[in-house]
């Protein structure tokens, strides 16, 4: 939880709109996780802890964190896909930095 705060609070001292929301999402999510209140004793308590942990995210993202982060996810999505464009032109032996989309402006074949 330390952690998400801290990216919390940069987000928020630099500005990133983007970012702050997703975290602010994610704390409330982890929060309400379930938590042991003890160590595994053994095995079986370690098992059962494990089944309680799975449950509580078995459901998939809740809604609040799906709309808190999705700007995000986009925002890094296209940022992976640029870099991965541009190293599969340098692969295939194109100069770094010419570009790969078609005479209309359009992005290269695979990304769209």
């Amino acid at each position: 939880m330390t952690d998400l705060q801290a990216a919390e609070a940069d987000a928020v001292a630099h500005n990133d709109r983007l970012a702050a929301p997703c975290y602010v999402a994610l704390e409330a999510f982890v929060a309400a996780l379930p938590s042991p209140g003890q160590r595994p004793v053994g095995g079986f308590s370690a098992f059962q802890m494990a089944r309680d942990l799975r449950h509580g995210v078995e459901g998939g993202m809740p809604v609040d964190v799906k709309m808190g982060c999705a700007a995000l996810f986009i925002d890094e999505a296209q940022l992976v896909a640029k870099i991965a464009a541009i190293g599969g032109g340098v692969a295939v032996g194109l100069p770094p930095g010419l570009p790969l989309g078609l005479p209309l402006g359009l992005p290269p074949a695979g990304l769209w």
